[in-house]
């Protein structure tokens, strides 16, 4: 069975990275390309880089813009991040952050995500089974 997440509908993912156009365009590749392997598909309705916000991450200003652009409360969404900073700009402007750090940010300070993961796989396991 496919599963169809469209992130607009039912429960707003926000798949947010502090970096450039490009960088996000590589990222956001990958992560289309993971999910299909579980069998869903993700339907994107904005994307927002720090190209787009006068603030950089720890400051919330990239995820306010965010859920403000596609008309949610930030309560109503869940961050993915990898460094302490995302986790920090996610919990500041009000979402649930799941932390999932990477071999370059395991020893930063993580205690203000709401949770944190080793790897996608339990990340995406969790919010299947606790949201959707």
């Amino acid at each position: 069975a496919v599963v169809s997440i469209p992130l607009y509908f039912f429960m707003p993912l926000l798949e947010i990275f502090g970096l450039g156009e490009i960088e996000i365009q590589k990222v956001l590749f990958f992560i289309i390309i993971y999910f299909q392997g579980l069998g869903a598909s993700l339907v994107f309705k904005t994307i927002i880089s720090k190209e787009d916000v006068k603030i950089a991450k720890p400051h919330p200003d990239i995820y306010l813009t965010s859920t403000k652009k596609i008309g949610v409360k930030p309560n109503e969404c869940i961050a993915f991040e990898d460094s302490q900073y995302g986790v920090e700009s996610a919990k500041a402007a009000g979402l649930i952050c799941l932390a999932i750090p990477s071999k370059f940010s395991l020893k930063q300070d993580f205690s203000k995500a709401d949770k944190i993961f080793f790897n996608t796989k339990e990340a995406v396991r969790y919010v299947k089974n606790v949201y959707l």
